[in-house]
């Protein structure tokens, strides 16, 4: 066997261990993805447009054109779904959910900022987000305890005296 052939083989089995070894990229916000098996009736329009040349075989010119154009409807029914009721209701709670869960991030990331007319919506989804009163009260103890804990640390601090042997 040759050198290339050698070179072959190996590029073949190293795609090889790549195919098996990859694995699906999920998205940062994963939990937005969700599974849509779920389908029902639907009924959708299509078109077609095909166009054929026959110049015909042989010594005989007898070929054609043919320009073919459908329109119509297309009625989709399974005829075997894991979809019911309960099932439907469910998913859409957990994407409404999701959907929340998103906005509160988002609020949470973008509360102190200064919010342009670009980010109308979102300044008026996250308007109503805010601390409650016992959380507030808790926040602000806690503030304060950090800002007595700063100021002892800072008093008691070693601060050496003034060396005055060397005065003019």
């Amino acid at each position: 066997m040759d050198i290339s052939g050698k070179i072959g083989w190996i590029c073949l089995v190293a795609l090889i261990f790549l195919a098996f070894s990859d694995q699906k990229a999920q998205a940062q916000n994963e939990y937005l993805q969700y599974d849509n098996h779920c389908n029902g009736i639907t009924l959708e329009p299509y078109m077609e447009y095909s166009q054929t040349e026959n110049m015909g075989t042989g010594s005989s010119n007898s070929g054609y054109d043919d320009n073919r154009g459908t329109l119509g409807l297309r009625l989709r029914i399974p005829l075997q779904s894991t979809c019911s009721k309960k099932y439907r209701k469910t998913m859409n709670e957990n994407m409404l959910l999701r959907q929340q869960l998103e906005m509160l991030k988002l609020c949470g990331r973008y509360k102190d900022l200064d919010l342009t007319d670009e980010f109308a919506l979102v300044k008026e989804k996250c308007a109503g987000l805010g601390l409650n009163k016992e959380a507030m009260e808790k926040r602000d103890a806690e503030d304060k305890k950090k800002a007595e804990e700063e100021k002892t640390i800072k008093n008691n601090r070693y601060t050496p005296p003034e060396d005055t042997r060397f005065q003019d």
